[in-house]
């Protein structure tokens, strides 16, 4: 059943892409998205997507070191720190791209799915969806830490949330 799930996914990362631009033109939420060009903003969602069903089934294989497969996600936490982009935003954008995922699946999938395996799906994409979330959260808190380092390193308070390791 991941196949399936990944096969839709990969068959309508295009529409889905698309939709997603859709919605996040017309939210007052994405404002700072909203001055991206649709260009650039459709091909970051087209390869968020992309990653779900490249991804996920090298994280699901247990030989596969999480720590290299989400360091993009980190990485792009700092990427969106640096182009000004809030940190409510992208991970807003990220609950929309995983709730249209499912969206797509539940209305493709077979109706005759065994439950036990959809809700194990279910279970592995948000775990999947949670750890990028996290990831790109450090990056971005990591990114800000450094930005500010310099201009509050007296405010024991600044220094306590962006304590280095």
């Amino acid at each position: 059943m991941y196949k399936n799930f990944m096969k839709i996914i990969e068959i309508n990362a295009e529409d889905l892409a698309k939709n997603l631009l859709q919605e996040i033109q017309k939210k007052d939420e994405f404002r700072h998205y909203q001055e991206i060009s649709q260009d650039v903003s459709l091909e970051r969602i087209f390869q968020v997507i992309r990653n779900v069903y490249e991804r996920l089934g090298r994280w699901l294989d247990e030989n596969k070191s999480k720590n290299t497969l989400f360091a993009y996600y980190s990485d792009l936490g700092v990427q969106r720190f640096r182009e000004g982009i809030p940190l409510d935003e992208l991970i807003l954008l990220f609950h929309l791209i995983k709730r249209e995922i499912w969206h797509v699946f539940r209305e493709q999938m077979d109706s005759d799915v065994d439950h036990k395996r959809l809700m194990e799906i279910d279970f592995y994409v948000n775990l999947y969806f949670d750890r990028v979330v996290a990831a790109i959260i450090t990056g971005y808190q990591n990114e800000l830490g450094r930005t500010i380092e310099t201009s509050c390193s007296d405010n024991p308070l600044i220094l306590k949330i962006f304590k280095r390791e």
